[in-house]
C-alpha cells in the first residue's frame, strides 16, 4: 500500500518515531536525534525542529534513516 506523504510538523514525525520504538538521544542546535536498536543494528535519525512544516523530501529522508518502510512509519 502506498501512502501519499504531505508536509507535516516535526512534532507529528517525532510522535511516529516514538510509537515505532525510537528514543530521544540528544539535541544539537535545532535538530533532535532519535535512536532505535534492532538486533545488532542501530538506527539514528535526526529531526529538524523548525517552526514550519517539514517538506516531503525531509520526511522521506527521516523514514529512510529510520530503517522503516512507509507503511510501518505511518501505522
Amino acid at each position: 500500500m502506498s501512502f501519499k506523504i504531505k508536509p507535516e510538523p516535526a512534532r507529528k514525525i517525532i510522535k511516529r518515531l516514538v510509537k515505532n520504538g525510537f528514543i530521544f538521544v540528544y539535541q544539537k542546535g535545532s535538530h533532535r536525534y532519535y535512536l532505535k536498536k534492532r538486533g545488532k543494528k542501530e538506527y539514528l535519525t535526526s529531526v529538524p525542529m523548525h517552526p514550519e512544516d517539514l517538506p516531503v523530501g525531509t520526511i522521506l529522508a527521516i523514514i529512510r534513516q529510520s530503517g522503516l518502510n512507509r507503511e510501518e512509519f505511518y501505522r
